[in-house]
């Protein structure tokens, strides 16, 4: 059950009238918990146990850990904790990857102790990545005395299986939704129509975008040998659009509903390509996962505290634990070390910049609005190159499309593209960057379309409908980042 469907638009009715209907904040509470354990268990029912398994742990690990007064026995216990967590995660996400891995380098030394690869049969759950940091968010901040544990499961238990945000994001920490468990959420007009706005601009993302994109993005990068330069560059773009919509929309939509029940949920995206520079990207690119890596990694580890040397280690420490959390792939590991090596390089120009006194003039440059767009676009390129590394099959494709990327090889033996099809490809990016950079101008399109009148607002959302409707392709992919 996905967002762009009609069984999750009639699941999420009745959810509602529920929540509207049942007295008091316990009902109601309980009534959406059982909801969330049947939207996840409309993928897989068995693994139903396993998130409440997971979510029983914590819970009684952060109670126990409150009640100990050492600090040794607290750290045991948050030790517990991550163990049993990581290791849930490690086992369904990473078996398999650390075996074949095994094997090849089995084979790369010469050795014949394994004749075939080994494989486990093992269903990742759907969101694990997800909810894993979620909890872990909540025992570290009871371990540090951030937060104090939860009194009660049923509680603990929907801010862990919320629906909205449980199968790809944002990564809610407890500190932001337990307080809103305090009280029964009010369905007000306002609330539904933000919902709705949200929910409308995030679906409209996914099914004319990124949608309209993937079969482009498909044809290209599942064979990149057949093709040159040009249609490798357009497919990269085209996939730029295509993730940063399928994501994003799902975040809108997530918050619209969310919204809609009377909860909040945190910021996921802010316009990332208009960035000026990589650690501004990084600022608004998945900001609940690279402010969660910031705070649990990141700043644990020593930050930029202990010297240049270790605050550079730290930078590719946490990006290639953050590649390596999206996939168990050696091209999503190769992707967290290339950002990064970015912020690292970046780090270091920039404090090159302000500390250097012949580069005056060079400071005052950066401030005009031309440096600036100058930024955008090399960032921009920097992106591309990452999301060759992130979207390509395997090192075969990815050297291939690396070297049609960086190195022009011309327009001859542009096999597969037809000139339509080349054509309604760039008119998608070109309206998404349009679209982008109004809503970059004006602080967000979603946030200003809940501030219009009335009838500007349906105006808009008329449009929107029609846009939806008129251009949705006839295929639909599930969410990129359902598999992570």
């Amino acid at each position: 059950m996905t967002f762009n469907t009609l069984a999750y638009l009639i699941f999420f009715a009745v959810v509602m009238l529920g929540a509207w209907l049942l007295p008091g904040r316990r009902w109601q509470q309980g009534f959406l918990t059982i909801a969330s354990l049947y939207f996840y268990g409309a993928w897989n029912s068995v693994l139903v146990v396993l998130i409440v398994a997971s979510a029983l742990v914590d819970f009684h690990v952060a109670r126990r850990m409150h009640a100990v007064s050492t600090q040794t026995r607290r750290r045991a216990w948050l030790v517990f904790s991550l163990f049993t967590n990581l290791g849930l995660l490690g086992f369904f996400k990473y078996s398999n990857f650390l075996l074949e891995s095994i094997f090849t380098v089995q084979q790369w030394a010469g050795l014949d102790w394994l004749h075939a690869a080994p494989h486990l049969n093992i269903i990742l759950p759907v969101g694990i990545s997800f909810y894993t940091f979620q909890t872990l968010s909540y025992t570290v901040d009871v371990y540090r005395r951030r937060l104090e544990p939860v009194p009660d499961f049923p509680r603990f238990l929907l801010f862990i299986t919320f629906f909205p945000q449980l199968v790809a994001g944002p990564i809610v920490r407890a500190q932001d939704f337990l307080p809103q468990l305090e009280r029964r959420a009010v369905l007000l007009p306002r609330n539904l129509q933000i919902g709705f706005t949200f929910f409308l601009v995030g679906l409209v993302k996914k099914v004319v975008f990124a949608d309209g994109l993937s079969a482009f993005v498909e044809k290209v990068y599942g064979q990149p040998e057949h093709y040159t330069s040009v249609p490798v560059m357009l497919a990269t773009l085209a996939y730029a659009v295509q993730i940063y919509c399928d994501f994003s929309g799902y975040t809108d939509m997530a918050i619209g509903s969310a919204t809609a029940l009377g909860f909040w949920l945190p910021k996921n995206f802010n316009h990332p390509y208009f960035s000026a520079n990589v650690t501004e990207f990084w600022q608004r690119w998945h900001i609940s996962l690279s402010t969660w890596l910031r705070d649990y990694l990141y700043i644990p580890l020593g930050g930029n505290r202990q010297g240049v040397s270790r605050t550079n280690i730290n930078l590719l420490l946490v990006m290639l634990l953050g590649g390596l959390w999206h996939g168990a792939k050696w091209t999503f590991v190769i992707w967290g070390l290339y950002q990064g090596a970015m912020l690292v390089a970046h780090r270091a120009y920039a404090q090159w910049i302000a500390t250097s006194p012949r580069l005056g003039w060079y400071r005052q440059l950066r401030e005009t609005a031309a440096f600036r767009l100058l930024g955008v676009a090399v960032t921009m390129y920097l992106v591309l190159i990452g999301w060759i590394f992130f979207r390509a099959e395997n090192f075969t494709d990815l050297h291939v499309l690396l070297h049609k990327f960086v190195f022009f090889d011309g327009f001859h033996r542009v096999y597969g593209v037809a000139l339509r099809e080349a054509v309604s490809v760039m008119l998608l990016i070109g309206i998404f960057f349009a679209m982008h950079f109004v809503s970059f101008r004006i602080g967000g399109l979603a946030d200003r379309m809940t501030r219009a009148g009335n009838l500007a607002w349906f105006s808009v959302v008329a449009v929107a409908l029609i846009i939806k409707m008129t251009l949705t392709p006839s295929r639909s992919p599930e969410f990129i980042y359902f598999q992570f």
